[in-house]
């Protein structure tokens, strides 16, 4: 009897731990790390550094937007990567929205797209940088608020 107890008391405090964890990991991705109104964001995922941008400014839904990556590894532009951005909202379904971007010049990516307005009235949204070069995929995610 004694170790049935044991086991559900360890199994509850698991699922605790197991719960703020994924709570945790859930607001650290719905908090915007990328402020885009002020000007680019920049990440180094797998060597790659990733600087990310949005015009024009303020940035807002419903309207046509130009999404610009300037990709480099160690200085170098990057010029034979296949580049798309992934929109979506932390935390609810928004539709699928991909935006394939196109080589403007070495190193540079763009394309434009629209970022919905949702019905709730959130406005923080995360953008997933997908690289896709020599066969492997590196990807790099802005959570940023759109007013």
């Amino acid at each position: 009897m004694k170790s049935v107890m044991l086991f559900m008391a360890l199994t509850l405090v698991f699922l605790c731990i197991s719960v703020h964890r994924v709570r945790a990991s859930e607001q650290q991705d719905s908090e915007p790390n990328c402020m885009i109104n002020a000007g680019p964001c920049i990440k180094t995922v797998d060597g790659l550094t990733v600087a990310f941008e949005v015009t024009p400014k303020p940035l807002k839904a419903m309207r046509s937007l130009l999404f610009r990556t300037t990709i480099s590894n160690q200085g170098s532009p990057v010029a034979d990567a296949s580049v798309s951005i992934d929109l979506s909202m932390p935390g609810m379904f928004m539709g699928q929205n991909v935006i394939g971007l196109t080589r403007l010049r070495d190193g540079i990516y763009e394309g434009k797209g629209v970022i919905i307005r949702c019905p709730s009235g959130k406005k923080i949204w995360r953008a997933s940088v997908a690289i896709q070069r020599a066969g492997k995929e590196s990807v790099a995610n802005y959570i940023f608020e759109v007013q």
